[in-house]
């Protein structure tokens, strides 16, 4: 509902009444409804609010450049944290990927590394509590070369989070042939010139799902 703009206060805006000692104070909300004919409002005093845990938010870009050498891998992951900061994030690496280095913006961050079943797990610890928005944690990895078979790229696979958007780019260097290249979970944008002379085209990809 509109609120009234004129005359006297509108007597249809919803009011919650808070009072302390003999002082009694009105807050008032204009509910923005959505089209909805029915909604449910629940006020509780905050005396007995509790802060809701962190939550982690994130977009993922991926760039994969092979080589005759290997595969050179970096990845650059959006987070927005709500509610609560966090301290430590967790990540798992495909086997045969070896982290390079790490840094949120442009300060390196600190890393543990415990192998489980289907990987490295990899947890970053953060040198002051992380929070707010678009706060970009980057990887710098690499990882053997698979050539004369079909193999699936390696990833990073964020544990602790809520997936909201993913994206890759492939380049080759020009001495390779990509014979085959499937998309599953994912579908081919756009195909670009290498972004440098060594590399043959660019090809970027965008995922329906995390973990494509």
């Amino acid at each position: 509902p509109k609120p009234d703009t004129k005359g006297s206060e509108s007597s249809n805006k919803p009011a919650g009444q808070e009072t302390t000692g003999s002082v009694q104070s009105t807050a008032d909300w204009v509910l923005q409804l959505g089209g909805h004919q029915r909604s449910l409002l629940t006020v509780a005093s905050q005396d007995t609010f509790e802060p809701r845990d962190a939550l982690v938010l994130y977009r993922k870009s991926t760039s994969y450049e092979l080589t005759r050498t290997g595969v050179n891998l970096q990845v650059d992951i959006h987070v927005n944290v709500h509610h609560q900061p966090i301290r430590e994030l967790s990540v798992r690496f495909d086997r045969g990927l070896h982290l390079l280095t790490t840094q949120l913006g442009e300060k390196p961050v600190r890393w543990t590394i415990q192998e489980t079943a289907k990987g490295e797990q990899v947890t970053l610890h953060f040198s002051k509590p992380l929070s707010g928005s678009d706060r970009i944690i980057s990887f710098v990895c690499t990882a053997p070369l698979v050539t004369g078979k079909d193999w699936q790229l390696p990833a990073i696979h964020v544990l602790e989070g809520v997936w909201q958007e993913e994206q890759a780019s492939v380049a080759h260097s020009k001495d390779l042939t990509l014979v085959k290249l499937q998309a599953d979970g994912c579908h081919e944008t756009t195909r670009l010139p290498g972004n440098v002379p060594e590399l043959d085209e660019l090809r970027l990809f965008q995922f329906q799902q995390p973990g494509a």
